[in-house]
């Protein structure tokens, strides 16, 4: 089913943000069958084809990628039965939410983020501040939330009349800064 057609679910929304995996569990499963047939002259080249292809997945996260796409959407405050709403029907901060989930399951090497604690809960922004501020990876965030960005940055970058300005420390730290430079 096509991802943003009518039927799609908020948990199918966030499985298809991993075609990769999708497609190489559809092959493993056609590949399962074709290996049932040990008559088949073509038997080896699909016994290969699986093990290399089930190393790949596993490796890419293929045994972990559905379970993690169902906690982050628990963590950012989904029931389970929501998870099972189709995303059309789900509300303006539900589908913020989603796409939220969306992007942090999928953990890119670089995260970008515009006012993120905007339609979260206090339980859901007290989850996101502790998961960002662990993220290994580059996070850029964008937000007016002076507290939220003392709790999750250790950098700011002050961007003012096209000159750029790296301070380290969070947010208050870099205000300091900035003030003693003034």
């Amino acid at each position: 089913e096509s991802e943003d057609s009518e039927g799609t679910t908020a948990l199918e929304h966030m499985f298809a943000g991993f075609p990769v995996l999708l497609d190489a569990e559809k092959r493993l499963a056609e590949l399962e069958i074709l290996l049932s047939d040990t008559s088949d002259p073509k038997h080896n080249i699909y016994t290969n084809e699986y093990m290399s292809l089930n190393e790949r997945f596993i490796r890419d996260g293929g045994l972990e990628f559905r379970g993690r796409c169902r906690s982050m959407c628990r963590r950012l405050g989904f029931t389970e039965e929501e998870l099972s709403f189709p995303v059309l029907s789900l509300s303006g901060g539900q589908h913020t939410r989603l796409a939220l989930a969306r992007l942090l399951s999928r953990e890119p090497d670089i995260l970008m983020l515009d006012e993120p604690t905007n339609h979260l809960d206090i339980e859901a922004l007290t989850w996101l501040e502790e998961f960002l501020a662990s993220y290994q990876k580059t996070v850029l965030v964008i937000s007016h939330d002076r507290y939220f960005l003392d709790r999750v940055t250790d950098k700011t970058l002050q961007i003012e009349f096209t000159r750029a300005k790296l301070y380290h420390g969070n947010y208050s730290k870099a205000k300091m800064q900035m003030a003693m430079e003034l």
